[in-house]
């Protein structure tokens, strides 16, 4: 496998599992294992294996055997064998585990052997590397929603809201947020994606908008965040979390998110600069905040 394929392989894989297990052996010969943090009962997963000979002599003989016992079985051939890796030289190869149904939750190991004979001695070499594999009984979504502290009437506010798959790809995302009966949201409720790849975030930002009523106390109002998705087998996922904030009434000066200012029931939107505020006279304020009672 060419040197630039490998790479790619590598970083590929280093951004979908977070485990490597790096051994530097004798000769010069690096092994490189990446694995994922945790996998699903009932799944496959991959292991990558990168090998790169950056001592001065020929590897012969390279063979990695991976024993997996227990609740993990290899899928196919679990022995790779490479005749010779010559000096600066690279292999890259991927084995497919399963985990076994009825699995109980926890970690479980697979033993790689690893053998090799330097080309000048003729003198072979083993080594053993454990990997961990932890496996989970259902995938894990971090879903989080920034809110300000606390809201008030008749304005409007930002709301992001983040999405992150941990242990496996998402496919046909659906993710819903549903604000309380009293507040509306600016735009769409409902976002779709086509995939997610397993540790990266996606994030959608929309506006909430609350109604223009009297309040004398504050209270908690929730926005429920709903997510549908499909894993890796084609299973259909619905998972939610409820996020919350105060709904309180609004004070004499109050600030906006995007810069304007509430005087009272005045509303003194951002693109009005504070010296025009500042050359209205005192008595056409009062009198533009009486207007706006009425």
């Amino acid at each position: 496998m060419p040197l630039l394929a490998v790479l790619a392989l590598s970083a590929f894989s280093c951004a979908a599992y977070g485990g490597t297990s790096e051994q530097v052996l004798e000769g010069g010969m690096v092994l490189a294992i990446t694995y994922p943090d945790s996998v699903l009962a009932e799944k496959t997963f991959p292991v990558t294996v990168l090998l790169q000979n950056n001592g001065w002599e020929d590897k012969q003989n390279v063979t990695m055997a991976f024993h997996a016992t227990g609740p993990i079985a290899p899928v196919g051939n679990a022995t790779v064998r490479i005749p010779v890796i010559p000096q600066g030289g690279s292999y890259g190869s991927t084995v497919e585990f399963a985990v076994l149904p009825n699995t109980l939750p926890g970690t479980h190991y697979i033993n790689t052997e690893y053998a090799q004979t330097l080309a000048g001695t003729q003198h072979p070499q083993e080594t053993s590397v454990a990997i961990p594999v932890v496996v989970k009984e259902r995938s894990t979504v971090g879903i989080s929603a920034a809110l300000p502290e606390s809201i008030f009437t008749d304005a409007e506010f930002p709301v992001t809201v983040e999405i992150t798959p941990y242990d496996a790809n998402m496919y046909d995302v659906t993710l819903s947020i549903i604000p309380p009966q009293e507040i509306q949201i600016r735009g769409e409720t409902r976002h779709t994606f086509s995939s997610i790849r397993q540790g990266e975030s996606v994030s959608v930002d929309s506006r909430v908008t609350t109604p223009d009523l009297e309040i004398s106390e504050e209270y908690r109002v929730p926005f429920q965040i709903r997510l549908e998705y499909s894993d890796g087998a084609g299973d259909r996922v619905e998972d939610s979390t409820t996020v919350s904030t105060t709904l309180r009434p609004r004070t004499f000066m109050e600030l906006t998110a995007d810069g304007g200012i509430w005087l009272g029931s005045f509303f003194i939107a951002p693109y009005v600069s504070l010296g025009t505020l500042i050359g209205i006279p005192a008595g056409a304020i009062l009198t533009l905040a009486l207007r706006r009672r009425r």
